[in-house]
């Protein structure tokens, strides 16, 4: 979950359309030249509150990455793209699970251990994160779980027990 406060004008327009229509969006990162990058990741608005002078409060939520297969800018200043859903569960994609399967099992671990560790150090904070996050997803749901990983390991405010990715 992540909490935006939305003041731009391009982007309070991109917010009233994703009101209008199903309350998702997508949000992609920018390359070292300002190009924005062709993966991102779907939201949905879980939450939102609209200030007098026009501004947004928005709660929104990850729910599956996407692939941008072309883009173009809306006259309001945001991008509209095409994009594709790729499948990254091992229940479709039985030529991973024998590679994974391993490496996954020992992430698991390395992940308890982490989880052991923090919890020494800012045992609220953890428990608040994981709270907001959610139940892990299974490892059956290799897209999902690694989107919940990524959530648990950058979490806003950060931990400070190591560099954020």
């Amino acid at each position: 979950r992540l909490h935006l406060n939305v003041f731009e004008p391009r982007y309070c327009a991109l917010v009233r359309r994703a009101l209008a229509s199903g309350r998702r969006f997508g949000m992609v990162g920018f390359d070292r030249e300002m190009s924005f990058l062709k993966q991102g990741v779907e939201v949905v608005i879980e939450d939102c509150m609209q200030a007098p002078n026009g501004h947004f409060q928005v709660r929104i939520v990850g729910t599956r990455i996407f692939q941008c297969l072309e883009a173009s800018q809306h006259p309001d200043g945001y991008y509209l793209a095409t994009v594709s859903f790729p499948s990254l569960e091992l229940s479709e994609r039985p030529e991973l699970s024998d590679a994974l399967e391993e490496e996954l099992q020992q992430m698991l671990k390395d992940l308890q251990d982490w989880q052991a560790l923090v919890r020494l150090e800012r045992p609220q904070q953890l428990d608040a994160i994981l709270r907001d996050l959610g139940p892990r997803p299974p490892a059956t749901q290799l897209g999902a779980l690694m989107l919940w990983l990524a959530a648990l390991l950058n979490p806003l405010p950060p931990l400070g027990l190591a560099p954020e990715l």
